[in-house]
């Protein structure tokens, strides 16, 4: 059977590079948390507010409403519509609107609209 060396992977935290690529990576996460803030709360509060005014359900509140109270509900791309645009490149603002009827427990969605 053949040997195989295993090469030491222990970061070089000494060096400028990681050091910068370090401070550039953290502020990046200080930009994802806000990201994933804005999500959470249904987006900037001009958007929430119109969303309100025409008496409709943010997204996650409609899927709230769908789930069994103790079920368990993985998101998995909280961020997917905003990341598209802005890392396709595009300046078109995706769009996205959810209903919920409450007498048929339904809801409807249309995803982002980008250009092709």
């Amino acid at each position: 059977m053949a040997t195989v060396t295993i090469a030491p992977t222990r970061p070089r935290d000494d060096l400028a590079s990681f050091r910068s690529n370090r401070e550039g990576m953290l502020e990046l996460l200080v930009g994802l948390d806000e990201q994933l803030r804005l999500a959470r709360d249904g987006g900037d509060e001009k958007y929430v507010a119109r969303h309100r005014e025409r008496g409709k359900l943010l997204a996650r509140e409609s899927v709230e409403l769908l789930l069994d109270r103790d079920s368990a509900f993985l998101e998995l791309a909280p961020l997917e519509p905003g990341l598209r645009a802005e890392f396709a490149g595009c300046a078109a603002q995706p769009r996205s609107s959810a209903t919920v009827s409450a007498s048929s427990s339904r809801a409807s969605a249309s995803g982002p609209s980008l250009p092709r």
